[in-house]
């Protein structure tokens, strides 16, 4: 998000709608990282801000945030909303569990079975690579 906002790239209508949700808009946003951005190396208390989703996908644009610069918990935790409002809303999201792992999360795990779906079929991801070595074969390639 810091480099969108740097270059002045568009923002999705979507991400502008998150951002005023929040009480931000694209310049005050811009403006908070300018605040709150620190240097790890400092003596201030930071941490750094990145998500799951942007490393998985090898992206590292996260930033370190300096605490010191916030006046509450909240602030600080909406600040990352929306310096994050850029990627998916995690309460919109669903997490799909497979196989062996799901028996356990369903038997000995707290979650939301709103937000959760468990496949418990211990042997889904191998029925899965096999149905796509089926698929491979099928159109010629090598299995």
């Amino acid at each position: 998000m810091k480099e969108i906002l740097k270059a002045n790239l568009p923002l999705r209508q979507e991400v502008i709608d998150r951002l005023e949700e929040l009480g931000y808009t694209p310049e005050s946003l811009r403006k908070a990282i300018e605040e709150h951005e620190a240097d790890y190396r400092e003596d201030n208390p930071s941490l750094y801000c990145g998500t799951y989703a942007k490393y998985n996908d090898g992206d590292l644009s996260g930033m370190w945030v300096d605490l010191s610069t916030f006046d509450s918990y909240d602030d600080f935790i909406n600040f990352c909303k929306a310096f994050h409002a850029d990627e998916y809303d995690p309460e919109l999201m669903k997490l799909y569990v497979v196989g062996g792992g799901g028996c356990l999360i369903k038997n000995f795990g707290e979650f939301d079975p709103g937000r959760v779906v468990i496949n418990e079929d211990i042997c889904a991801t191998a029925k899965g690579y096999e149905y796509l070595a089926h698929l491979r074969a099928r159109k010629g390639g090598m299995v």
